[in-house]
């Protein structure tokens, strides 16, 4: 007689889970923070225990002054997971970034999608885009 299936085993546990979409949330309110007196190397400093080296890279390439006396100030919420796997997670992550100039401030909020990756037991920021607006937006 043969045996029923099994299902597959899980590719990660709630704990593994909860602490990867911590990560990528910490990451993305962070990554969204900075004010333009800050130099990006400050910013990346910031970044670097919650990023890999290769993500660092990336963002070190990147432009990174902001233009003006500005401070952005941003909330991170993870809203889904997009792609599991042993050893990454794709997350949606919403930002709620509060810019704040000399004249004002405005709030814009953005979605991003976050990848974060396992090494040593630690999550950090592997890649991070933005995701465009709207129904025919389906990310990365």
């Amino acid at each position: 007689m043969r045996q029923p299936a099994r299902p597959p085993p899980a590719v990660l546990t709630a704990a593994q889970l909860t602490a990867a979409r911590a990560a990528a949330g910490r990451f993305t309110a962070l990554y969204g923070t900075r004010a333009y007196r800050q130099p990006a190397g400050a910013w990346l400093t910031r970044l670097a225990p919650l990023d890999t080296p290769g993500l660092q890279a990336r963002l070190a390439a990147a432009p990174g002054s902001l233009a003006g006396p500005v401070t952005l100030t941003s909330r991170a919420t993870v809203t889904a997971a997009r792609a599991i796997a042993a050893t990454s997670v794709t997350f949606l992550v919403r930002t709620v970034t509060t810019i704040t100039t000399e004249t004002g401030g405005t709030t814009t909020d953005q979605d991003y999608a976050v990848t974060v990756t396992r090494a040593a037991g630690i999550w950090k920021a592997s890649g991070i885009s933005p995701v465009p607006a709207g129904p025919a937006a389906s990310g990365p």
